[in-house]
């Protein structure tokens, strides 16, 4: 190839990056409706990745899963306990609770004077509230992403596919 071939070339080269420069992204997904990096979502939960079903390419794979609440309780520890709804917070335990009948008070009860209840709730904490909070708050993240997907797709589909994500209210 002569000299003058080569400069054709590199000048082409160059204009269509200057042209690359000024073009915008087909499409992007604001950040505001999904963002997600790969190793944010690994180690999340039957959640997988680059997947092979009937000739498609599925990058990402969630099942919607269900929460599970925190272990029961026993019929000794109810009344004193404060058991949260998350396994981000940790069960409290009262100093005092005070038993009804209807709604009459009949009795009063304090911590201090049943060391039984301190025993028993740290029992429940060590062996029962800790080893499902584990397990539960992948779940939960899990969880937490699938709903923010399906809520994309509800957007999406009632937008109509040629409407921007940026007009649209999440």
């Amino acid at each position: 190839m002569n000299e003058i071939s080569k400069r054709i070339i590199d000048l082409l080269d160059y204009i269509e990056q200057v042209e690359k420069l000024r073009s915008k992204p087909a499409f992007s997904v604001p950040t505001d409706h999904f963002v997600a990096y790969q190793h944010e979502l690994q180690g999340l939960p039957e959640l997988e990745f680059n997947l092979q079903a009937d000739d498609d390419d599925i990058w990402l794979s969630l099942p919607r899963l269900q929460e599970i609440s925190a272990p029961p309780l026993s019929e000794q520890l109810q009344p004193w306990v404060m058991l949260p709804k998350s396994p981000e917070k940790s069960p409290g335990l009262k100093a005092e609770y005070v038993e009804y009948e209807g709604k009459q008070e009949v009795a009063r009860h304090e911590l201090k004077d049943h060391p039984e209840i301190r025993e028993l709730f740290d029992w429940y904490v060590e062996n029962q509230w800790e080893p499902w909070a584990v397990a539960e708050r992948p779940r939960r993240r899990l969880i937490s992403r699938y709903n923010q997907l399906f809520s994309l797709q509800q957007v999406i589909s009632l937008e109509g596919a040629e409407t921007p994500l940026s007009s649209c209210g999440a």
